[in-house]
């Protein structure tokens, strides 16, 4: 029969009880600096990931007026086209979607129409036609 030493239970479990502790006041002390970083990170959000949008729709607002936007930075260029095209009130007569192979189609190749491109860097065409 096995039997087990009494002590040798109780002091193994009080080191592994002083292990936690010793992990939970750790844990007690970074838990703050953490949910700072991630606060700091989401309200400010530097990337423009949680708001991107409403950048877009202000980027849109400004490009809508005729004004040139220059130094945005962190944005998501699907996105804003998506904006441009959506609050466009003028139908175009030739519209160009594509990669940035397409950037370079200007409207003095098609005089007497309205023309918009709508090209994008890193765009293949499976992704064009896929997109909703």
């Amino acid at each position: 029969m096995c039997s087990i030493n009494r002590s040798s239970y109780i002091s193994s479990f009080r080191s592994l009880s002083t292990f936690f502790m010793k992990f939970v006041k750790k844990l007690m002390f970074l838990l703050p600096i953490v949910c700072l970083i991630i606060g700091f990170n989401y309200f400010v959000d530097p990337a423009n990931i949680f708001r991107s949008e409403k950048y877009c729709q202000a980027v849109v607002s400004l490009l809508l007026k005729g004004k040139n936007v220059a130094n945005i930075t962190n944005y998501d260029e699907r996105l804003l086209q998506k904006e441009y095209i959506n609050s466009l009130t003028q139908r175009r007569d030739i519209v160009v979607l594509g990669s940035s192979r397409v950037m370079q189609i200007s409207a003095s190749l098609f005089p007497r129409h309205s023309f918009l491109n709508n090209g994008v860097s890193g765009r293949s065409q499976s992704a064009i036609s896929t997109q909703n």
